[in-house]
């Protein structure tokens, strides 16, 4: 039987490749004998195992795993010029190549998520957006974003200060919003909130304590440098960015707010999420009903200081003069802002 030319290429390199003879019949479907005859033959290339390639690299391998083991952040630049400074003449990449083949791995972190109850937990935090013209002065944009865990609603509000009258006006804005009150909010211990968090001891500011004991909530804080524990609203603050402010066009504060909101109940809640794999209006009919209801009153976030009133009747109040009648002159006053 004579062979084609494609079948004597086939058992050639099936040969080179360390295939028997029994192996090759069968790859190529023809007999044995017509294998061996062919192998045996006088046109038969021979095939000769070529001499083991010996990488330059060899010498420097165990001087690179030792370095790495010691610092395993070394970049391969720095190996690379390490070895060459030593005699290494080979390439840049055999290094890069080798580093990665065997960098120590490094343990990552390992978070696990956690679900809550309906009206169980919520969780709130600031965010800075650039800057704004208010009124004739540019200031810093803020937005007070606060997410209820289970349906993963969240309300947004955009501000021009974070101080705690405002952030308590935004807690308010938020339950009026949703119609209730979690049992619990989760903060990253802002100023605002939290005096000190040491090694797990937390120290609340009076003043928001207050606030939530008229709501009826527990304020809870992260433990320090660990942003994860409140994961939620901070996967709101990129979706904000990213689906709603990036782009928008707004002429005033008011006008944010407005659009936020609409996007808030047109777009945010109506999406499937991507953890829960459920639309957040469909989860929240559960929820609205375990929220905390709404106290018959709001609580009085206005702020309130003690100003010494000037011989001439004035005081001083946030940067502004403001004339009182004279029987207060040299007195110590309670003002409030309005």
């Amino acid at each position: 039987m004579a062979l084609k030319l494609e079948e004597r290429l086939m058992i050639g390199y099936l040969r080179s490749k360390g295939y028997g003879i029994r192996k090759i019949a069968r790859e190529l479907g023809i007999s044995r004998i017509t294998v061996k005859r062919y192998l045996e033959g006088p046109n038969m290339p021979k095939y000769c195992r070529t001499a083991p390639y010996i990488s330059k690299l060899n010498s420097y391998k165990e001087h690179i795993a030792n370095r790495l083991q010691e610092y395993p952040d070394l970049t391969s630049f720095k190996l690379y010029r390490d070895i060459k400074n030593n005699g290494f003449e080979g390439s840049y990449r055999a290094v890069a190549y080798y580093v990665k083949k065997v960098r120590p791995v490094k343990e990552g972190k390992v978070f696990l998520r956690y679900e809550t109850e309906p009206g169980e937990e919520a969780q709130a935090d600031w965010s800075e957006f650039g800057t704004i013209n208010y009124y004739g002065r540019t200031l810093k944009l803020h937005c007070f974003s606060f997410v209820l865990c289970y349906s993963r609603r969240h309300y947004i509000e955009f501000t021009v200060s974070q101080d705690i009258q405002t952030l308590m006006r935004c807690h308010q804005n938020a339950f009026e919003y949703f119609g209730g009150v979690p049992k619990k909010i989760l903060y990253d211990n802002m100023a605002q909130v939290v005096k000190s968090n040491v090694s797990g001891r937390i120290e609340f500011n009076e003043k928001f304590l207050d606030f939530a004991l008229y709501y009826g909530f527990m304020p809870a804080a992260c433990d320090v440098s660990a942003p994860h524990q409140k994961g939620k609203v901070e996967r709101v603050i990129e979706y904000v960015r990213t689906s709603f402010f990036c782009g928008e066009k707004f002429s005033s504060l008011e006008e944010l707010n407005a659009k936020g909101l609409n996007w808030c109940k047109e777009i945010a809640d109506v999406r499937i999420h991507g953890t829960t794999h459920e639309r957040p209006c469909d989860r929240w009919e559960k929820e609205k009903e375990a929220l905390l209801p709404l106290p018959q009153t709001n609580y009085d976030t206005r702020k309130v200081e003690h100003r010494l009133v000037m011989k001439d009747c004035y005081i001083n109040f946030e940067g502004n003069c403001y004339l009182v009648p004279w029987q207060y002159a040299r007195k110590t006053v309670v003002v409030k802002a309005s």
